[in-house]
């Protein structure tokens, strides 16, 4: 029969890092507590924010000012070299850009990542948990998609669970990422925490020639505008189809995410005519403003959850050209899991989430 079992990352010593990989395990699997049901989870317990030094919460707010506020920066800031500054003040800025946007980074840094100090205190600043059924523990050598979200401002949450799902659950995972974000200063650097392109292809590739398990943010630029909706919980996935036929046409198991604090940790600034969600939709990249906390671009403190649902599984048939009511039929599967996920699991993360509702949206 299978449990709920819920990873609270402050439960790791800080040197776990330092043993070999075997010896890890054996110290998540004591750490790992399980449920029967998730009404067995303490309510709210989730939600829990845990403390953290100041020096900690600096270097961590350093790292993502400099991921997330650089990109935010660079076109006012060269605007306004241009129009203020002496010519050679502009060259010389577009100049740092552009080697922030050319110098290589590399592309899959898993193991550095998992083993080192930055991943471990952006966990401790997020107070950051794994929450999952015991079901797909049997699945996690079989390649998979999954269909995650929401997207919010930044998936702070997404880009966590590609470490988190290789280290604690010994799943080949790497996330489709937009194409922008490796070419975007600052930002294209969290590309190699395991980062791919979330282009058709590129995810084939991954998953058909590689073996691995793919996480996309199902709601992509959609989700950014979402969450500016109100005080609900918005997944901007109603007709976005592209997982369930992408399974239908390999084969594969989709596995339904969703990340709990990752929509309320920065707040979008949007215009209430919908037009730089068109721009948006059109260049395929965000635009638009955002705020943190002390209203900078750094996210807030907001406990981030990462809970893992009961897998949809398909016949394992592939579908070469599956009809729109195949496709239809399971996306219907892939919101109401979605929709059960969320049901499931508010009350265990509670605060702003108890009465929260989940919206799906397009």
């Amino acid at each position: 029969m299978a449990v709920w079992k819920v990873l609270d990352t402050k439960d790791i010593p800080v040197r776990c890092r330092d043993l070999p990989a075997v010896e890890r395990k054996v110290i998540y699997q004591k750490v790992t507590k399980s449920y029967k049901t998730t009404l067995d989870i303490p309510k709210g317990s989730l939600g829990e924010t845990r403390s953290m030094g100041i020096m900690d919460q600096v270097f961590v707010a350093l790292f993502y000012a400099c991921i997330l506020a650089i990109p935010l920066s660079f076109v006012p800031a060269l605007t306004l070299s241009g129009l203020f500054l002496p010519r050679n003040y502009t060259i010389g800025l577009a100049a740092f850009y552009a080697i922030l946007m050319l110098v290589p980074v590399a592309k899959d840094r898993r193991k550095e990542w998992i083993e080192g100090r930055l991943l471990q205190m952006m966990y401790h600043y997020s107070s950051y948990k794994v929450v999952w059924t015991s079901s797909v523990e049997s699945q996690a050598k079989t390649p998979a998609i999954g269909s995650g979200g929401p997207h919010g401002v930044f998936p702070l949450g997404a880009v966590m669970s590609i470490p988190a799902m290789n280290e604690f659950m010994n799943i080949n995972f790497v996330g489709g990422m937009a194409s922008v974000v490796f070419s975007t200063p600052g930002l294209r650097s969290i590309g190699s925490i395991g980062g791919i392109d979330v282009g058709k292809m590129s995810v084939q590739r991954a998953i058909v020639k590689e073996g691995k398990t793919v996480g996309i943010v199902s709601d992509g630029i959609s989700g950014c505008f979402a969450a500016a909706n109100g005080t609900d919980e918005y997944l901007a996935i109603e007709d976005k189809k592209g997982i369930s036929k992408m399974a239908l046409r390999l084969g594969l198991n989709i596995a339904v995410v969703h990340w709990f604090g990752n929509s309320v940790c920065l707040e979008p600034k949007v215009d209430g005519f919908g037009m730089l969600k068109a721009l948006s939709r059109a260049l395929k990249m965000s635009i638009f403003f955002f705020t943190g906390r002390f209203y900078l671009p750094i996210p807030t403190r907001d406990p981030i959850v990462m809970c893992i649902g009961e897998s949809i599984v398909l016949s394992g048939k592939k579908v070469e050209n599956p009809s729109k009511e195949q496709v239809d039929e399971v996306h219907k599967l892939v919101v109401e899991a979605h929709k059960k996920l969320f049901d499931d699991m508010k009350g265990a993360y509670g605060g702003k989430y108890a009465s929260k509702e989940l919206v799906i949206c397009s």
